[in-house]
């Protein structure tokens, strides 16, 4: 499916696991197998918060 630790932390918005996971490299232009975003997936679920980062 795709779905990629900073998926599952911005799909939860959990704000310091994002943090981390992106201060360590990870990828938010990687797509899910349906083509979202952690970004989406962020404003999807209404985590402003984390779309801020």
């Amino acid at each position: 499916d795709g779905w990629t630790p900073l998926f599952l932390a911005a799909d939860s918005g959990h704000l310091e696991v994002v943090k981390l996971l992106l201060e360590k490299g990870a990828d938010f232009t990687v797509p899910t197998n349906d083509g979202w975003t952690p970004l989406h997936v962020a404003s999807y679920k209404g985590h402003l918060d984390v779309i801020k980062l």
